[in-house]
């Protein structure tokens, strides 16, 4: 039994973002807001003391941004919360309002502090049922393996009324059993709130097949809007440059770019690096800029434009 409690919880590292030609950010910032209109919105919401207290290290955010970034999905928010009911449930009905999709990670074991199902029913008004389907597959999965010696049964002991409440999902939740090795669901509430397990290699899991699915119009209630197009071939596309200009050199002309290309959904990032990152190279690198967005074509054409931005602004100084 322990084996099968222990899966649903974190058990991870802390994550770095990335750009696809593999440049780390250790610290980044966009430089301005750039207008992605028919790109998926979508926000995360990681719960669990254990993550805020610092003493298990989350992997899940740091798996969730890299394939909303493969996707071409706009990830604009994650929140880290305890298990606090209030908490959770503000959070995800903030987030909810916000956002396309949310994902949330953690709080779905037997244990007293396992609300997310609850605090997510509290948030939009439904009450609890016990959802037969995940009962049964839970029987199944038990029955079959000798180290989950405790069937679950809303009416059984206190140690089965525990496990089965793993299977009380907020009343108008839609379910969706994302594979056949999972007994436990991706559970749906209010059309946008996708409640998933804690467990790094079930939330990845259930993440891949859920946003797969999702994306190519799969899931039976959740279809997307004809008038939107989410996600793209390919992705995000990311190209980076340096320069061996400070960020106050390059600001102004910076800001009038992404304005000029804010409405094709492109991004410019701007990064400064301190003397010890730089010991290595043959320029002193002072700042990378990156330029990002789902359409390659924009991308390049932007790029091409600040690359010539950059050497005329390092010629002027130089000068």
């Amino acid at each position: 039994m322990a084996k099968f409690l222990s899966i649903l919880k974190h058990n991870a590292t802390f994550p770095y973002l990335f750009c696809k030609n593999n440049f780390i950010f250790k610290r980044s910032f966009s430089f301005s807001s750039a207008n992605f209109e028919n790109t998926l919105k979508l926000g995360g919401c990681i719960i669990g003391d254990e993550i805020i207290s610092g003493r298990v290290k989350d992997t899940n955010f740091e798996f969730l941004a890299k394939k909303c970034y493969q996707l071409g999905i706009d990830l604009r928010k994650v929140e880290f919360i305890r298990d606090d009911m209030d908490d959770i449930s503000a959070a995800v009905r903030r987030l909810s309002k916000e956002h396309d999709l949310v994902i949330t990670s953690g709080g779905i074991g037997p244990t007293h502090d396992d609300i997310t199902y609850k605090a997510v029913a509290k948030a939009f008004r439904q009450g609890m049922a016990y959802h037969n389907e995940t009962l049964v597959r839970m029987r199944d999965l038990f029955s079959k393996n000798e180290s989950y010696n405790t069937i679950p049964d809303p009416v059984g002991t206190e140690e089965q009324v525990a496990v089965a409440k793993m299977a009380l999902f907020p009343e108008k939740a839609q379910t969706f059993f994302l594979s056949p090795k999972h007994c436990v669901p991706a559970v749906v509430v209010d059309r946008n709130v996708v409640i998933l397990p804690g467990s790094p290699s079930f939330f990845q899991s259930m993440v891949n097949e859920f946003l797969k699915s999702y994306l190519e119009n799969k899931l039976p209630g959740l279809e997307i809007n004809a008038d939107k197009s989410y996600g793209s071939s390919h992705g995000f596309t990311c190209k980076t440059l340096e320069s061996v200009l400070h960020e106050p050199k390059i600001a102004s002309e910076l800001t009038m770019l992404q304005n000029k290309y804010s409405p094709s959904g492109i991004r410019i990032g701007s990064y400064p690096l301190w003397a010890s990152e730089t010991k290595s190279t043959k320029k002193l690198t002072k700042v990378v800029i990156s330029v990002e967005g789902t359409s390659k074509e924009i991308v390049e054409r932007c790029y091409d434009e600040l690359d010539e931005l950059i050497k005329r602004l390092e010629n002027k100084y130089k000068a």
